[in-house]
């Protein structure tokens, strides 16, 4: 896994791949935090290699994740690796169908994956998508239509969103 550190209009975005493919987002941190994330939710133990100098279709790759970052242009969506259980991979499938511009709530992401008891764990599982933007978890909001949380800060939620023209 190579991880580098690119600034974005939303601070700092760490970006990890392996097998050329984005395995890992985290937005306003440093790399040791996107592996510190990435093994707190149990996604990767991998080992891994900060700033190498990764090949051209790394750089690629991660250009592109990051243009989508910035951009918000979801055209070009770079080939991802997702790792995690069955039932996050459900709910990550499932908030990949959410298109740009609208909203859903935790309680139609379970209702969409055929588990309408499973909230809490929808919302754990969002909690722990490795891909954030990528897999737009942003766009999942409460039932009683507040912003509901997010791993980096309500700040950045609604700064997505309103790129996406979603008021909040």
């Amino acid at each position: 896994m190579i991880i580098n550190s690119y600034p974005s209009n939303l601070g700092q975005v760490s970006i990890a791949t392996t097998d050329n493919l984005v395995c890992g987002i985290a937005l306003g941190t440093t790399s040791n935090d996107l592996i510190a994330r990435l093994r707190k939710f149990k996604i990767f133990h991998l080992p891994y290699e900060l700033n190498e100098q990764p090949n051209i279709r790394i750089i690629n790759i991660q250009q592109q994740a990051l243009k989508v970052i910035n951009d918000g242009d979801y055209s070009n969506l770079p080939q991802i690796f997702l790792t995690g259980t069955i039932f996050q991979k459900e709910v990550w499938n499932a908030l990949r169908t959410i298109p740009k511009g609208i909203t859903t709530t935790y309680q139609q992401v379970a209702n969409t994956i055929g588990k309408p008891n499973s909230v809490r764990a929808v919302a754990n599982a969002i909690g722990a998508n490795p891909l954030p933007i990528l897999i737009p978890c942003h766009r999942v909001i409460r039932s009683d239509g507040q912003l509901g949380g997010y791993h980096f800060g309500s700040k950045i939620k609604r700064q997505l969103l309103q790129r996406e023209g979603i008021n909040c």
